[in-house]
């Protein structure tokens, strides 16, 4: 009798241990996944800034050459603009995103605006700048998709069934994603 009800206690044991190492492992491969999403939209922040930062570059240089001040004062606006529109990705929804992939483009369109025609506009050092900016912007559009792809495949995770329960124990909440191929940071 003793016997049995060892060999009972060890079976429960047994499963009890399996059903704890299932549960946790589950749950540290969602909070893996969940940081990579918002790694992921912490590289597409750092680019954003990134691109701030050369384009303040831009704005330093050609501050003493001639040119329209309306431009550059519009153009310092939608960088302030922008800056207010880069969020965090737990933040994001299709509003928010919508305002930033919007910010990105008025800055685009300012700071176009604002070289447009100028006399130094095709000097070697904007140039370089000028080109670097377009390095961010398609960065930024590997980054976003990058992004992305993370966030469908962690709402798919967590959407299964045996991930489903842990992730609600976890408070582990789907993540925004861009629905349409076609929407994109940059124009």
């Amino acid at each position: 009798m003793n016997f049995m009800k060892r060999k009972i206690g060890a079976v429960v044991i047994a499963v009890v241990l399996i059903v704890a190492y299932c549960v946790i492992s589950t749950y540290l491969s969602i909070s893996d996944k969940e940081n990579l999403v918002y790694t992921l939209w912490g590289d597409v922040e750092r680019t954003c800034f990134e691109k701030v930062r050369a384009i303040n570059d831009i704005i330093i240089t050609t501050k003493e050459l001639p040119h329209n001040d309306n431009k550059l004062v519009d153009l310092k606006k939608q960088l302030d603009e922008s800056i207010k529109c880069i969020i965090g990705a737990s933040e994001l929804t299709d509003e928010s995103f919508a305002k930033f992939t919007n910010s990105q483009e008025a800055v685009n369109v300012a700071l176009h605006d604002y070289m447009d025609g100028e006399s130094w506009y095709t000097s070697p050092e904007i140039k370089t700048k000028r080109e670097m900016i377009n390095r961010f912007d398609n960065r930024l559009l590997i980054e976003v998709e990058a992004y992305n792809n993370s966030a469908k495949d962690f709402n798919a995770y967590i959407s299964r069934i045996r991930h489903k329960y842990i992730a609600r124990l976890g408070d582990f909440k789907p993540k925004f994603f861009i629905e349409s191929s076609n929407d994109t940071i940059v124009k």
